[in-house]
């Protein structure tokens, strides 16, 4: 069950934003954003707060150079998980090759 007023991904009413964004989620996705450590989870942060600010996920996608379905993801990921999800997640990418 979704935490707020959108959904995630796949579900009916998903594009349905959020009347408003709790100050403590949205200090810590800023701090997120911010965030020269961990590039790939500050670029989810920005990609939450600017669809939370009005932005369609075309327009993200767009600006940020990443596929719609990523956006769409990451929104529904916050949407059920919340902050934890985008600050827990691992690091994607490729396994270490075995020598």
């Amino acid at each position: 069950a979704a935490r707020r007023s959108f959904l995630p991904p796949g579900v009916r009413g998903a594009d349905t934003r959020p009347s408003t964004l709790p100050p403590e989620e949205r200090l810590g996705l800023e701090a997120l954003a911010r965030s020269a450590a961990w590039p790939r989870r500050a670029g989810r942060a920005r990609w939450v707060l600017l669809w939370a600010e009005g932005r369609s996920v075309e327009q993200i996608a767009a600006e940020t150079g990443r596929s719609p379905a990523t956006i769409r993801s990451w929104r529904g990921r916050f949407a059920v998980h919340g902050l934890w999800d985008l600050e827990r997640s691992k690091e994607s990418g490729r396994r270490p090759s075995r020598p």
